[in-house]
């Protein structure tokens, strides 16, 4: 992302066109919303906690302005606990789907970014899923939000 205004030691940020953002604040759960995780707020943003049911997978329907490969990247803090959890990152009618484990990632809750990889994507409406495989109740990362940035064709 770019900066867009410096003021104060505050950057607010503007997406570069082409870019994507899903911030946990606009996530759905659909008909099976809520089995453990919900939205609350860690350091003044939203992020979506106490995920630790693989069931409660959330979506954002987006809109992806042009073909080519973006690159994927997740903004989350994480516990000691959630290191290791593998998650799947899948848009709607795509097969390609990316797999990473959680980084024990942050001290006191901060948020980072990672690194997912790379996904080639058609133009138009789709469906963005971010699912944990949770086992024996790990909790996932506290997601703020998944992006996925216009790299080339």
């Amino acid at each position: 992302m770019k900066p867009l205004i410096a003021l104060l030691g505050f950057t607010l940020c503007a997406a570069t066109p082409g870019d994507v953002v899903a911030l946990a604040s606009k996530c759905d759960f659909g008909g099976r919303a809520g089995v453990q995780a919900h939205l609350e707020k860690l350091h003044g943003t939203t992020v979506i906690a106490n995920w630790v049911k693989a069931i409660d997978v959330p979506f954002w329907t987006v809109e992806v302005p042009r073909i080519g490969r973006y690159s994927v990247q997740v903004v989350y803090a994480a516990t000691p606990a959630s290191a290791g959890v593998p998650y799947t990152i899948t848009l709607q009618g795509y097969s390609t789907g990316m797999t990473k484990g959680v980084v024990q990632a942050t001290k006191g809750g901060k948020l980072r970014t990672f690194q997912v990889g790379d996904m080639e994507l058609e133009p138009g409406r789709h469906r963005l899923f971010v699912q944990p495989e949770n086992k024996a109740g790990q909790p996932a990362m506290m997601l703020q939000r998944v992006e996925l940035h216009y790299v080339g064709n």
